[in-house]
């Protein structure tokens, strides 16, 4: 397994159950959506776009390994997603 990496995921996001949180939906590698609920600190905007903080921990071709800062409703923390979705921090 490679170093973890600080990364950020492109999401889209709306307001979650408490004015704390967003829900969340990231695009997975396989055209699914993954959808959670995680504190708006998780979250940065750029322009019109939004990122959720992840940690990418594997990659293999076009496909990335990412820990979200809170579990899937149906495929837990970990997920597969394209690497054009994934950025570095700025």
């Amino acid at each position: 397994m490679a170093n973890p990496v600080k990364c950020q995921l492109e999401c889209s996001v709306e307001q979650g159950m408490f004015q704390t949180e967003y829900c969340a939906t990231v695009k997975m590698a396989d055209g699914t959506d993954a959808r959670f609920f995680a504190d708006k600190s998780c979250f940065t905007k750029h322009g019109s776009n939004s990122f959720v903080h992840a940690v990418q921990i594997g990659k293999k071709g076009d496909a990335v390994a990412v820990v979200l800062p809170q579990p899937t409703f149906a495929n837990g923390p970990t997920i597969i997603v394209r690497k054009s979705s994934v950025r570095r921090p700025s």
